[in-house]
């Protein structure tokens, strides 16, 4: 957890906000994190009335600043340590967020899901060029049950990794690995049944398993796999985070599918807009950088 020293909070000075900043000092006590940064967009001045005593006197800019750190600090209570920083831009919150990201070197970013709002937080954790955890309203930053999708890729890997010092942080006892396969449609021309080829697909994942643990460094964190078949794998991960009542799900940034988007896999792109517990993708600090400094002229 030590590469966590930089996080970055997208606060938009709404109630959900309370859990997003729970999730950053809880992280920040985890990783014993040198800087935690809040950091808004907006195109005015429009705030809940209850922060506007916070602000009197100021404008622009200062005032959104000034409510940030209002509503922050009396919430906080995150690593002693840990220095608090709160910016606020009047411009494009995609286009800011990355800029802001790229400049202070950011490791990771916490971003609250808007449910049936904007997809801003999904557009970020696709674009971000490092690791995003996306929360949902109202969740409680616990990491006693971490689920971690795998499809024995190198981002997979990653995830994994993760997952191990997210669980080693928080004193959890055990990690559950999911691997989710679809029966691929050709799957007739080896002469097998459907049955058969899926039964072969389960063994190959579960040996492909014992391969990824004997090269990691679990410690005492007990690590178990559930493999099953679904025509739709991210809905299949879905199911089984649901149904065993997850904390986090952790993915990589891109599995072994083909028709990956930009800097995000297809499946770990529907996981992030369908799932409802809190997500972390994983991405290497600075991947695909080159590539936004491209598109957004960062």
């Amino acid at each position: 957890m030590k590469k966590y020293n930089k996080i970055l909070v997208a606060i938009n000075l709404e109630d959900e906000d309370y859990s997003s900043t729970k999730f950053a000092a809880r992280l920040s006590h985890m990783a014993e994190s040198q800087e935690v940064h809040f950091f808004h967009v907006t195109d005015e001045l429009d705030l809940p009335e209850s922060l506007c005593s916070a602000v009197e006197g100021n404008t622009g800019c200062d005032a959104v600043t000034a409510a940030m750190k209002d509503r922050v600090e009396k919430n906080w209570d995150g690593f002693a340590k840990t220095r608090l920083s709160f910016d606020a831009s009047d411009g494009d919150l995609l286009r800011d967020a990355l800029a802001y990201i790229k400049k202070q070197e950011m490791d990771v970013v916490i971003v609250e899901k808007v449910c049936g709002g904007s997809k801003i937080p999904e557009r970020l954790a696709r674009k971000a060029p490092c690791s995003t955890l996306l929360v949902p309203p109202g969740s409680e930053p616990s990491f006693k049950n971490i689920f971690v999708a795998i499809d024995f890729s190198d981002h997979s890997r990653e995830a994994l990794t993760s997952a191990l010092a997210y669980a080693k942080a928080s004193g959890a006892g055990k990690l559950t690995c999911v691997h989710v396969y679809s029966v691929p449609m050709g799957y007739h021309r080896s002469g097998r049944t459907h049955e058969e080829f899926s039964d072969i697909l389960k063994k190959n994942a579960a040996e492909e398993f014992d391969k990824l643990m004997k090269s990691l460094d679990p410690g005492d964190v007990k690590v178990e796999l559930i493999v099953e078949m679904n025509e739709r794998p991210y809905q299949g991960i879905i199911d089984i985070v649901r149904s065993n009542d997850a904390d986090l799900l952790v993915v990589g940034s891109r599995g072994r599918s083909k028709t990956a988007a930009i800097l995000l896999g297809s499946v770990t792109e529907r996981l992030i807009e369908a799932c409802n517990v809190p997500v972390l993708t994983i991405k290497k600090k600075g991947q695909g950088l080159s590539i936004l400094e491209a598109m957004f002229d960062l």
